[in-house]
């Protein structure tokens, strides 16, 4: 009878031990979970100014093609203007 306690302590000690370990090991994997999910939030922060200043520089595009457009109609309307030399 007596063997018999002496050998579920040490079975209970084991599994306290071991309990401990998982216990351990759940928290490292929590606060390596937390660092990749604040490096996702710096990436998705950092895509997210990058997609501002692309749609800032795409209306800027826009607005200077419009311009080169207006430009070449101004040039299109004073060639016209003149006389063709070429006729006979």
């Amino acid at each position: 009878m007596k063997n018999q306690l002496i050998t579920e302590a040490y079975i209970q000690y084991g599994f306290a031990g071991l309990s401990f370990i998982l216990i351990g090991i759940i928290v490292w994997m929590i606060t390596q979970l937390i660092s990749v999910i604040n490096n996702n939030n710096k990436v998705l922060a950092k895509l997210h100014d990058t997609a501002n200043s692309s749609i800032e520089a795409d209306e800027k595009l826009r607005e200077a093609i419009k311009e080169t457009k207006d430009e070449i109609r101004g040039f299109k309307d004073e060639l016209l203007k003149r006389p063709c030399i070429s006729k006979n």
